[in-house]
């Protein structure tokens, strides 16, 4: 046997190992980059609980209003996207209490969806009435607790969405 031969077969090994580290180490950290990440939805689809609750957000609608039929939270940020007199102006708008999140914009009467984000607990069902009204179902997923369910229908009035829920 030669003596280099032991060496030799050492630094294969050696390298194999450290490649072999180095790709599941890259695979790992890509993957867990996108862990907990939010995922908007689109209509017709739905998600299971995303555990990215923002603590600093707080609902923007009365509890103790017993009017279902009354807007329950005002958009919290408008910003027009075409500043041209001759395009509509697009209003974004933004509904959040403990289920989870839901923003949509008007563009004139037209409404368009632009994120869900269910609470940890929550999962979201999305429907859409044509170009005129969306709707965003939250429902409990924890076994513990009774299940719930909340209905959020957004229209656009005065070319602003307005949300409401039963």
């Amino acid at each position: 046997m030669n003596s280099r031969q032991p060496l030799i077969i050492a630094l294969i090994w050696l390298l194999t190992v450290a490649g072999t580290s180095t790709l599941t180490w890259a695979v790992i950290s890509s993957a867990g980059a996108q862990v907990g990440q939010p995922a908007p939805l689109t209509a017709g689809s739905s998600t299971s609980p995303t555990p990215t609750p923002t603590p600093s957000l707080e609902p923007s609608h009365s509890p103790d209003s017993d009017d279902s039929t009354k807007p329950t939270s005002k958009p919290t940020s408008t910003e027009p996207t075409n500043t041209a007199t001759t395009n509509p102006v697009t209003v974004t708008g933004t509904w959040t209490d403990a289920p989870g999140k839901v923003s949509a914009s008007c563009t004139g009467t037209v409404i368009a969806l632009v994120a869900v984000v269910p609470n940890v607990g929550y999962k979201a069902q999305v429907g859409k009435d044509g170009t005129k009204a969306l709707t965003v179902e939250f429902e409990q997923t924890d076994s513990h607790t009774e299940a719930g369910e909340t209905h959020i229908s957004i229209t656009c009035e005065d070319d602003k969405p307005v949300f409401r829920h039963d």
